[in-house]
């Protein structure tokens, strides 16, 4: 299976845990991420592993995330957030060609806010 995660700064923990996803037997990677900043201080080095890698700065060049995402031709794609505008875009390009998984790490406590979330995905994302 070929496996995109796009994601914000990556970490320790999110190294060991797409570590532990590309030792899985028929597993093909291919990671996005924001570069390194002072809330995830990581050095790059420990990500060398990473074959299929796409790291940008301050945001998304847009049209070589979807050229990459091509050359891997994801079967999954798993994105971390919606409120990066290069991560929905590469999602909606995809839409009928890889299962789009969107991920979020906010707790439901069923505020406003989130209600309001779930009826906009519907047309936001």
């Amino acid at each position: 299976m070929r496996i995109a995660v796009l994601c914000g700064a990556l970490s320790g923990y999110m190294n060991a845990c797409l570590k532990e996803l590309k030792e899985t037997e028929h597993v093909n990677l291919f990671v996005a991420n924001k570069s390194a900043s002072d809330i995830a201080p990581f050095d790059d080095s420990i990500f060398s592993w990473i074959e299929n890698h796409y790291q940008w700065e301050k945001e998304i060049d847009q049209k070589e995330l979807i050229s990459r995402l091509e050359q891997f031709q994801p079967n999954l794609i798993l994105a971390s957030n919606w409120h990066n505008p290069g991560y929905r875009k590469a999602l909606k390009y995809f839409e009928g060609r890889a299962f789009r998984i969107f991920g979020m790490d906010n707790q439901w406590l069923g505020k406003p806010k989130q209600w309001l979330g779930i009826f906009i995905s519907q047309f936001y994302l």
